[in-house]
């Protein structure tokens, strides 16, 4: 009796809620007659409730990975490491060269970590001929709104785009550090202190030293990435953990963004308008304490931002013309096509650390490169930590298999040695 009443309620069921509803409703009959009391209604009820947790779910999936890429993205990204835009008075000849010198002291800056570097031998020898390194320029009529104290009576933007090859080889030639990679994003927390109030600082709130910090981080090319300090943040650090610069919660908080630079500003301002406070930079898990006493918000930020970015070149520049190279061997998996090849070799080419990348060796979804770098394998590891699309393995102990293409006239490596391995994760672009 109870499997003929489920009959007609089975069809009505496959065509009002087909699939879900439909299966959920039919294991009651293949399993025998209806359970107790679960009528067809009841089970259209359940399948509605069902369907509804399963759309919740597909929605609370959906807003994680949305939130996982928005973690991952720069608030404020940097500028193309190549081209600088500075601002002139007017598009004549005599501006245009102040403003090309201007450009090319914020070109040697980001490339080398310095600030003095007008004092360094490379400037001598190029500044008289600065356009011979100049690619290509334009201008652009500058906004009133953004127009301040450092810009004043200056109405136009100048962009320059440097040849990358011929500025790498004076800083080469000169033997002067360079850095010339993919900058590492900085992940920014901020507390300020005001009528004896302390707040967290969120991206888009009006601080004034908020948006000095954004402008100096544009001119060292840093791109800037502000936290959520939503619920899961204040769960680990509180905004007097923050105050108080505590290494060890903001580290636990920062560990969210997956990001090796982190910068901790705490200020306050007088009654004069000038800033005071103390800051923490921590790069790879070490702590570097700053300071700064009655300053603009200008000075605080170019303070901030320059002391970054000399630690960040301590660590990531390389010497291209004075120290000796030596060769590493390396592996790298998941190479899925010619896109994604081309891709890896362009990043690596991009490195200053390395001298030459030659491929050796391919067996399928495997490469191994043959590279010469300047400076230390634990530089070099430290500089590939900061691409994502790269994930360090463990050496292989097995010997390597034999090879599908080998680069004509090059002999075997010795011992087929393999010194890094890593996994290259690349994205197939939309066609």
């Amino acid at each position: 009796m109870s499997g003929d009443r489920s009959r007609p309620a089975t069809t009505a069921i496959r065509s009002r809620w087909p699939n879900t509803l439909f299966v959920q409703y039919n294991l009651f009959r293949a399993t025998g007659p209806a359970p107790h009391g679960w009528t067809a209604a009841r089970c259209i009820h359940y399948g509605k409730s069902m369907n509804s947790l399963i759309y919740r779910f597909f929605l609370l999936v959906v807003w994680a990975l949305v939130l996982a890429c928005t973690l991952c993205r720069p608030a404020v990204a940097a500028p193309p490491l190549w081209e600088v835009t500075v601002a002139v008075q007017d598009q004549s000849s005599k501006a245009r060269a102040r403003g090309f010198a201007a450009a090319w002291e914020t070109m040697l800056q980001r490339l080398t970590g310095q600030t003095n570097v007008k004092e360094l031998p490379i400037w001598v020898k190029t500044a008289p001929n600065i356009d011979t390194f100049v690619i290509r320029f334009h201008y652009e009529d500058m906004p009133h709104t953004q127009q301040d104290s450092d810009t004043a009576n200056r109405h136009y933007t100048l962009h320059v785009r440097f040849n990358q090859s011929m500025t790498r080889t004076a800083l080469r030639d000169n033997g002067v550090p360079m850095w010339s990679g993919s900058r590492p994003s900085i992940l920014l927390w901020q507390v300020s202190e005001k009528n004896n109030k302390r707040d967290y600082i969120h991206t888009g709130d009006a601080s004034p030293l908020q948006s000095a910090i954004k402008k100096a981080a544009q001119k060292w090319a840093l791109p800037l990435v502000f936290p959520l300090f939503d619920i899961e943040d204040t769960s680990v650090l509180s905004i007097s953990d923050i105050w108080g610069l505590f290494a060890d919660p903001i580290k636990r908080a920062s560990r969210r963004y997956g990001l090796t630079t982190t910068l901790v500003v705490r200020s306050s301002e007088s009654a004069s308008g000038l800033v005071q406070g103390r800051a923490l930079l921590i790069v790879n898990g070490q702590s570097q304490p700053l300071t700064f006493h009655n300053s603009s918000n200008s000075e605080v930020a170019n303070t901030l931002v320059q002391a970054v970015m000399t630690r960040l070149a301590s660590v990531y520049a390389v010497h291209t013309g004075t120290t000796e190279a030596h060769s590493l061997n390396i592996e790298i998996d998941g190479i899925t096509g010619i896109n994604s090849y081309s891709a890896l070799l362009r990043y690596f080419e991009s490195l200053t650390i390395f001298r030459r990348v030659s491929p050796i060796q391919v067996k399928g979804q495997t490469v191994v490169l043959e590279t010469l770098i300047n400076g230390s394998t634990h530089q070099l590891t430290t500089i590939l930590t900061q691409e994502r699309r790269l994930q360090r393995l463990h050496v292989p102990t097995v010997p390597l298999p034999q090879t599908d293409v080998k680069e004509p006239g090059r002999q075997p490596f010795a011992g087929d040695r393999i010194d890094l391995h890593y996994r290259w994760h690349f994205i197939e672009p939309d066609t």
